[in-house]
């Protein structure tokens, strides 16, 4: 795991195959000061895509025009 205690950046890092400081996602709850935002999963920040980089590896599977479940 690339954080052994923090559940949703190891979940992304498996979706995309990136390492947090990749795809964006680094902690379960965090503050941005260049965006001067907070980002939580328990509120619909999370839903906002500004704070997410880089692709399901399925979509990018699709792209290439591969087949995917």
């Amino acid at each position: 795991p690339v954080y052994p205690t923090k559940t949703f950046p190891n979940h992304y890092s498996i979706v995309t195959g990136l390492y947090p400081e990749s795809h964006g996602i680094v902690d379960n709850k965090m503050y941005d000061v260049t965006q001067n935002a907070f980002f939580s999963l328990k509120t619909d920040e999370k839903f906002n895509p500004r704070w997410y980089h880089g692709e399901p590896v399925w979509l990018t599977a699709m792209r290439q025009k591969l087949r995917t479940a």
